[in-house]
């Protein structure tokens, strides 16, 4: 990898641990999300200071062609992350569900309770 494009990627990978702390700081992210977007900036800066560490893994693994290699870790978190969000968001929506008919039941009460003291 060129030393440009080596340099590149670090003050990316760098920008990108700027910015994912700066929305946990200002409480746009949560923490279980920053985490996994830090581990992802580290290996991306990791990978930016060896770069031939993808050469020699890929070859451990017996992967012809290294970037597969990348592509394949890359597209398997970006699936892992939509199936977690996919289990997140079924759970809040469940919630969701609950908590509203919870409203309408004591919305309802609170009806009756006003008629019986009129």
């Amino acid at each position: 990898m060129n030393f440009t494009i080596r340099i590149m990627v670090f003050l990316f990978g760098m920008l990108f641990i700027i910015g994912t702390i700066r929305l946990l700081l200002i409480k746009k992210i949560g923490e279980r999300y920053s985490v996994f977007w830090l581990v992802g900036c580290l290996a991306i800066l990791v990978l930016s200071i060896v770069p031939n560490l993808v050469d020699y893994i890929a070859s451990f693994l017996r992967i012809g062609y290294p970037p597969t290699l990348l592509l394949l870790l890359s597209t398997l978190m970006l699936f892992w992350l939509c199936l977690y969000n996919s289990i997140h968001i079924t759970l809040l929506k469940r919630r969701l569900v609950e908590l509203t008919q919870r409203k309408a039941v004591e919305d309802a009460l609170a009806e009756d309770e006003k008629q019986v003291n009129r």
